[in-house]
């Protein structure tokens, strides 16, 4: 595992990224995740050097430590990779529930001036003011490799 460097941050949503419909329908939802898609982030991962700040509402049931050990369990290698959650801003309103994630990234990055290179996978476009640093990811097949060529080209820009 490689240090994974902190001008380098990667948002990364997981549901619709790192697992596919199929995936999704594990009873116990930290067993949802395909390892296929996570071993093809952990090789990215290792390539690029970054950090992975989580945006996706997994945030809400883990801490970094704990959701460390289920990218683990699924081999994932990199987990010191995981540096952070974004804040949570949302305003309780069911219909605001993904409304607030480009403003929470916003928030992320003003407190962490070392991010100098940013980029944001997610399956759901709603950070249009961050269109530049977003590759949008289909919820069916989760993270591809040309999504990740994008992703690097991003984060080496």
């Amino acid at each position: 595992m490689n240090v994974p460097r902190k001008d380098r941050v990667l948002f990364l949503d997981i549901d619709g990224v790192l697992n596919t419909p199929q995936d999704r329908m594990y009873p116990d939802p930290d067993e949802c995740l395909t390892k296929e898609l996570l071993a093809r982030l952990d090789a990215f991962v290792s390539e690029v050097q970054c950090s992975i700040v989580i945006s996706s509402s997994w945030r809400y049931r883990h801490t970094v430590f704990s959701l460390r050990q289920v990218f683990a369990r699924h081999g994932f290698a990199n987990v010191e990779a995981i540096i952070d959650f974004t804040p949570d801003l949302q305003t309780g309103a069911w219909n605001n529930l993904f409304a607030e994630r480009g403003l929470e990234i916003d928030a992320w990055l003003k407190e962490h001036s070392e991010a100098t290179h940013y980029a944001i996978l997610d399956d759901t476009n709603d950070m249009v003011h961050l269109v530049s640093h977003f590759v949008q990811v289909d919820d069916v097949t989760g993270i591809t490799n040309a999504d990740l060529v994008k992703i690097k080209d991003i984060l080496e820009s």
